[in-house]
Parts: C-alpha cells; sequence; structure tokens
C-alpha cells in the first residue's frame, strides 16, 4: 500500500524491498529496485536512489543527489545540497548513523567508502571578516572529492575543497582539509600522514 500511495507523488518509482512508515517523497525522486526506506524518512529533490540501496529510520536527503547501487545511508543522517550543488555517493558505499553530508557546489564520494558514525562532511563555509556578523557573511564553496575505498573514523569533519585519495584511513576525530594522498593512514587536528597503507591488490 505505501508502495502505491509513493508512485502517485514521484515521477519515477521502482518496486522497493520496504517503504517504512512516515515516508515523504517529492515528485522529482527516483527510488530504484530494491531499495530499503526506513520510517520517517523524507526524499525531496533531483535524487536518484539506485538499486538495494537503503535509508536508515529518520533520515533526511534533500537537494539534488545521486546515490549508487546498495549504498547505505544511517539513521538520522542528513544528505542536502544548496540550490546550486550536487552530491554524487557511489556504489557500496556506507555512511553511518547521525551522520551531515553537504554541498554548496559539488561533493563526490566514490565507490566502496566506508564512513563511521557522527561524520560531518562540507564544501562550504562562512566568510569570517570583522565587517559584518557571521550569520550574514557570504557563503564560499570548493568541491570536496573521497576517492575509492576510503575510510573515515567516527566524528572526522571533511571541510571545503578536501581531497581524500582512495583507500586512504582517516582516524576519529580528525578534521580533514587540504589533500590527503592515496593508501595513507591520516590523524588529528588537522589530519596529517602518520603511515602509509601496504599496496592494494
Amino acid at each position: 500500500m505505501r508502495w502505491r500511495l509513493a508512485r502517485r507523488k514521484a515521477a519515477r518509482f521502482g518496486r522497493p524491498r520496504y517503504l517504512g512508515r512516515g515516508f515523504e517523497v517529492g515528485r522529482d525522486v527516483c527510488i530504484d529496485e530494491g531499495a530499503v526506506i526506513g520510517h520517517d524518512v523524507k526524499i525531496d529533490g533531483n535524487i536518484t536512489i539506485g538499486e538495494n540501496a537503503d535509508v536508515g529510520n529518520g533520515a533526511l536527503l534533500l537537494g539534488s543527489i545521486v546515490m549508487g547501487a546498495n549504498a547505505v545511508v544511517g539513521r538520522q543522517t542528513y544528505v542536502g545540497t544548496g540550490p546550486e550543488g550536487q552530491i554524487a555517493i557511489g556504489n557500496n558505499v556506507f555512511i553511518n548513523d547521525f551522520s551531515k553530508i553537504g554541498a554548496m557546489k559539488r561533493l563526490i564520494i566514490e565507490d566502496h567508502c566506508i564512513f563511521a558514525a557522527f561524520l560531518e562532511i562540507t564544501d562550504a563555509e562562512h566568510g569570517t571578516g570583522a565587517d559584518q556578523y557571521v550569520q550574514y557573511a557570504p557563503i564560499t564553496a570548493e568541491p570536496v572529492k573521497i576517492g575509492e575505498g576510503v575510510w573515515l573514523g567516527s566524528h572526522v569533519v571533511v571541510l571545503k575543497g578536501a581531497s581524500i585519495g582512495p583507500r586512504s584511513v582517516i582516524g576519529a576525530h580528525s578534521l580533514v582539509k587540504g589533500e590527503i594522498a592515496s593508501d595513507c593512514i591520516a590523524f588529528g587536528i588537522p589530519a596529517r600522514v602518520h603511515q602509509s597503507r601496504p599496496e592494494y591488490s
């Protein structure tokens, strides 16, 4: 029944495996076959949810988002964009609970990434000039890219313009800005590379 009601509201809607209570969906949302959508989830905007993807209870997806096949967005997680922003989440990406991911310009998360809970990723920041309150300062944005197979630990914060190379690991409670090379283990505030990972085979 919930599936039939959702199809009336959405432009494109495959047959999900499960739709939870309190699900809200916008007209421009496309949900592919086999998706699992939890309770009290809201999805609105130009959004595509890939095959067999999983969106946890209480999650909020707003704006322009592409979510790949078998990707997971955890419980009470926010993924959203500004009017000109875009977020691309690859296949087999796991974003754990209670995270916040936003883009005013562009955020790319490549395939096979795994993110622990309480994560924050943003490609934008307010200005901090002393001539005005920060609340009214102009927002600047620079694209963020997280490479294939990256692991982000709990409470990691990724700031505008950051780039994390494929297969790198970022330790818990780290702050990432700038570039982290591929196959590295980095941590700290700001995150710095402390060792290399063995070659991926």
